[in-house]
């Protein structure tokens, strides 16, 4: 059993899968992917794709891991966590959620452009995520309102009483 093909039915290189990296800025992305990995230290931690879902880059890809238990160093460790606490709040979560409930839901995130140790080159990181509003509690005291003489509206700022009678 083979591919189906041979060397000559193969196209020429025309720079397929030689993306640069996007350029430095905000963009709406979902998770489209998270898978748990072993680390070489007997840590946990997470891949995580990143996809662009509007603009001129819709559908480019970007990459992160993300550590969430790393017995080697605590401080990465605590960065992986946060990192995972400001996915869940962008994503619309209180409280940390399975991966699945990640997945699929748009959010902004600040993109850099980071020298690549790996190969050499350069590749983006996502430096921000942009957490969604939260709705502010209703307040309990009522807002002073604006005091009205005749068509014009005057806030905060006291109606003078006259004790004198009225002409009509």
């Amino acid at each position: 059993m083979g591919f189906g093909f041979t060397k000559n039915e193969v196209p020429q290189d025309e720079g397929y899968g030689d993306f640069q990296p996007l350029p430095e800025g905000k963009y709406k992305v979902i998770i489209s992917k998270m898978d748990e990995k072993k680390t070489k230290s007997g840590g946990t931690g997470w891949n995580t794709t990143y996809q662009v879902v509007d603009g001129k880059y819709r559908n480019r890809l970007m990459f992160d891991f993300i550590n969430t238990v790393c017995p080697s160093s605590k401080k990465a460790e605590a960065i992986g966590r946060r990192r995972i606490d400001d996915l869940a709040e962008a994503t619309g979560h209180a409280d940390i959620p399975d991966p699945s409930s990640l997945m699929n839901k748009p959010f902004d995130v600040e993109v850099v452009v980071k020298p690549d140790d790996y190969n050499g080159g350069t590749k983006n990181e996502v430096k921000k995520i942009y957490k969604k509003a939260t709705a502010q509690a209703p307040q309990t005291a009522q807002a002073p309102q604006p005091a009205i003489a005749g068509n014009v509206v005057a806030e905060n700022v006291p109606i003078e009483e006259d004790d004198t009678e009225l002409p009509f």
